[in-house]
């Protein structure tokens, strides 16, 4: 069936596609100027291009297997050669094999041992080509989800999922493939060969090999195979959604990802028709239970909203409270869309005409969540100059900001804790004062958004001080801003709700509005009302603030304070928009890992835009509080 799609091919192209060669050249010359690097990677991709040749041509098993393990050797020694794998139909190529790899119809008999060994081999060579052709190359991955698609992928593996004799072992690879860790290809044949009793000590063995989800179409294809695998095996359908909700446990970008293709809907139908099914083990129906809790923390959509609290309400004009109690769960979630960076990760603004930082001073603010601390000294915000560092905000290892500029300090008021949304600002001056030049000012916020830790929040807005020289500009050159690091040694689990660079340092009292505001303000604070973004709970927070400034503090300062504060909500931080250097959220970032992430910034590295959206949110979008009174009506009539 993809035999049509192949485009015609010639034996060799006159370019290479990291190659320019001048139009006019003689023979001689383009000799003496071809280095030896130039000489040897010019040679992996010939050998690339006559592999990809000799598989579209390769009619029995024994030379597809070894064309394709050669393939796979190629791949690894040269990432230049997985761009003219592409252009070589290489990705159809491999559909093609494997979709027909059953096929024996043309072929001379063969012990059925031997048959089998070589469906497997295949099918496992095919499927590591795959995978190592995407590994760390946007261009493929885009490629193949886009143009190949995952649901080709499906249909060609339709046949071994079927047969039982390879179903374990195609399910253990499509699962290698979507972590890119072919160390987990042994986990399904594992689970069939474990006795019932032993089951939970194997599947809790396997949770420390599970790694980060690198391609959540093949998750797709893993779950929509569960019908299929364990149709009437009741202990291997619980191993399977056991390993599933491992893995939404593993990391929170696999939590991010199995909540955004689109499991919340049939794993809430699956939930919902198991409470009934007697063939349903209280086992399983607790594993489905733990893992819609699980994805709902994250979100759900409109539509799946819909459906949870239409069943919310039972035919018989009644509450389900088992239901109502997963919509309790879930409405308490307050995730929001955001960046899940997982190092080497960055956003990164360059800019031509650069000479440095904004000469009136700058603001620059971020929310971040810390998943894990680095292993070492990790950069948050850095502005470069060429290749010179100017600015250099950096988190280290026992969870304390480390600032450079023109000197390096350790800011040790200003610590990250894991598991928390955390706002930074770091306002700097242009000159030295009898202010101090620099102010970094750190707000922790929990999960929830609604408790503040005392020793940020209430202590003061000021957590360190610095007096140090401005970076000075210098002659007009390239510039980068970068949020993040996409180094190969950083190393660090994180999330970015939103960033900001303003062009002017804003007062002492401003941050804390803006704090205020919460991970959710994704504006430009130009807004002149303010104070209809901010939460009950937050114009609560800000009230009880200010009045414990008055009662503790009754001074000028102490009304200055109330004063700009209260001046901010009501009439709007005055910030024009050219004062706004940069602006970076996802709220209307790209998902193509190939273009211009937002506003200018492109990705470096493994950067996941997380579209999540709360259950509070999907609420008020299919009907707001008439939705909730409905259930409030239908409790009291019960």
């Amino acid at each position: 069936m993809f035999r049509t799609l192949l485009t015609p091919l010639v034996a060799r192209f006159d370019l290479s596609p990291k190659t320019t060669t001048p139009q006019v050249l003689a023979p001689q010359e383009e000799e003496d100027e071809l280095t030896p690097e130039d000489f040897a990677r010019d040679v992996i991709i010939e050998l690339m291009r006559n592999s990809v040749e000799n598989l579209k041509l390769a009619e029995d098993t024994k030379t597809k297997i070894q064309v394709l393990a050669e393939i796979q050797r190629i791949l690894q020694k040269d990432g230049h050669t997985k761009d003219v794998f592409r252009e070589l139909d290489g990705f159809l190529i491999l559909m093609s094999l494997l979709s027909n790899v059953q096929d024996r119809s043309n072929l001379i008999v063969e012990p059925a041992e031997q048959v089998l060994a070589d469906v497997l081999e295949t099918t496992r060579l095919v499927i590591s080509d795959l995978s190592e052709a995407m590994h760390k190359h946007n261009e493929n991955a885009e490629y193949f989800r886009n143009v190949v698609g995952y649901g080709s992928l499906e249909d060609a593996l339709r046949g071994l999922i079927t047969n039982s004799k390879t179903v374990d072992h195609t399910l253990g690879l499509v699962l290698a493939l979507a972590t890119h860790d072919f160390s987990v290809s042994d986990v399904f044949t594992t689970l069939r060969a474990t006795p019932e009793e032993e089951l939970d000590t194997v599947v809790a063995a396997i949770e420390g090999r599970l790694g980060i989800i690198r391609r959540p179409g093949a998750i797709l294809i893993l779950w929509n195979a569960i019908p299929q695998v364990a149709v009437d095996d009741d202990v291997m359908r619980c191993a399977i959604l056991k390993l599933f909700e491992l893995l939404s446990l593993a990391s929170h970008r696999n939590q991010a990802i199995l909540s955004t293709i689109g499991l919340v809907r049939s794993l809430f139908q699956r939930f919902y028709t198991a409470r009934s099914d007697p063939a349903v083990t209280d086992k399983e129906r607790h594993i489905l239970q733990k893992l819609l809790r699980r994805l709902l923390d994250m979100g759900a959509t409109t539509s799946e909203a819909r459906l949870i609290f239409q069943k919310t309400i039972k035919d018989n004009n009644t509450l389900d409270t088992e239901i109502l109690d997963v919509v309790r769960f879930g409405i308490k979630s307050r995730w929001l869309e955001h960046f899940s960076m997982e190092s080497p990760a960055a956003l990164v603004l360059r800019e031509d005409n650069f000479r440095g930082l904004p000469s009136a001073g700058f603001t620059f603010m971020i929310w971040i969540w810390v998943s894990s601390l680095p292993q070492a000294t990790h950069p948050l915000f850095t502005v470069k100059l060429s290749d010179k560092a100017i600015l250099s905000i950096s988190l280290d290892k026992d969870g304390k900001i480390r600032l450079s500029t023109t000197e390096t300090a350790i800011l040790s008021s200003a610590k990250v804790h894991t598991y928390r949304w955390i706002h930074l600002t770091l306002v700097h001056y242009p000159s030295r004062t009898s202010t101090p030049s620099i102010r970094e000012l750190t707000y922790h916020v929990s999960l929830r958004l609604t408790q503040l830790p005392a020793g940020f929040f209430l202590d003061g807005v000021l957590s360190d001080t610095l007096d140090w020289a401005y970076p000075k500009a210098e002659a007009v050159q390239s510039g980068t801003y970068t949020i993040g690091d996409a180094s190969s040694t950083s190393k660090m689990s994180w999330c970015i709700a939103s960033s900001y660079l303003l062009t002017t340092p804003l007062g002492d009292d401003l941050p804390r509005l803006i704090h205020h505001l919460g991970p959710r303000y994704v504006g430009n604070f130009q807004d002149p009302l303010l104070v209809k973004f901010l939460t009950y709970e937050a114009s609560t927070s800000l009230n009880m603030f200010l009045a414990t400034v008055a009662t503790k503090q009754p001074s000028a300062h102490t009304h200055l304070t109330q004063s700009t504060i209260m001046k901010a909500v009501k009439h709007g931080l005055g910030i024009p928009e050219s004062a706004v250097g940069f602006a970076v959220s996802p709220i209307s970032a790209s998902e193509s890992a190939t273009s211009t992430l937002v506003d200018g910034f492109k990705r470096e590295g493994d950067v996941f835009v997380v579209k999540a959206a709360c259950l509070d949110m999907a609420l008020w979008k299919i009907g707001g509080a008439a939705v909730a009174l409905r259930l409030v009506q239908v409790a009291n009539v019960g």
